[in-house]
């Protein structure tokens, strides 16, 4: 292994070292954190359309902020969520709406950004094809230096 790269195994055992010599018991097994969350992605540094189209989609779905959900449990215990509920209406709500407005917006830069790198792929495409054309056209007149037209269509 390369002497630049970081042994977390190593790092994590002398954590626990440490920790027992202080008898100080960790709460929590990095080993199952690491497990947990190896299926999480970091968010790249490259273009990936899939990606973008992926998380545009999701953000259209879920952007609205729902205060008022179903409540899980049995009578009683929903009973007592929905009176807290009521009681914390007026302090939670206008903050779900904020972050409701603040979500829509960025849903919708989303969307128009995606639109805009949509229409530039199509330009792209076109440009490759016109840049094609004239290449095609620049070697057929060097391969005929006299200067004599052939008869192809531009």
């Amino acid at each position: 292994m390369d002497e630049t790269q970081v042994n977390i195994q190593q790092i994590m055992e002398e954590i626990r070292q440490r920790a027992h010599e202080i008898e100080f018991e960790l709460p929590v097994d990095f080993d199952t954190v690491a497990q947990e969350n190896a299926h999480r992605e970091a968010p790249g540094d490259l273009y990936e359309a899939t990606q973008l189209w992926e998380a545009q989609a999701e953000m259209n779905s879920r952007y609205n902020v729902l205060f008022y959900r179903p409540i899980p449990g049995n009578p009683a215990a929903r009973f007592f969520k929905k009176v807290i509920r009521k009681l914390i209406f007026p302090l939670l709500q206008p903050m779900a709406d904020d972050t409701t407005l603040f979500n829509a917006a960025s849903t919708r830069a989303v969307n128009q950004l995606s639109a805009y790198i949509r229409e530039q792929e199509d330009e792209n495409r076109r440009l490759k094809r016109a840049i094609h054309r004239l290449e095609q056209r620049i070697q057929a007149l060097e391969a005929n230096p006299k200067g004599e037209m052939t008869h192809e269509k531009p």
